[in-house]
């Protein structure tokens, strides 16, 4: 999977993780619709929930923005 942007690498780790948007939302206290227009790309991910997001996924906030550690 390419992990060019935010969305198609918290795609990536919901895979990895075999968690879906609805377990994620609940985990940082937001709607599963929030989640999927990240996940789309249709909204950036704000600064304020990434290190949120970060740990829920099990992974760096880095990696997360940028693709690399």
């Amino acid at each position: 999977m390419s992990d060019a942007t935010i969305g198609n690498r918290i795609k990536e780790r919901l895979y990895s993780l075999g968690m879906n948007q609805s377990r994620l939302a609940e985990a940082l206290g937001m709607t599963r619709a929030n989640i999927s227009y990240y996940v789309n790309d249709k909204y950036g991910v704000p600064d304020r929930i990434l290190p949120k997001l970060a740990t829920t996924l099990s992974c760096s906030e880095k990696w997360l923005k940028h693709g690399c550690e």
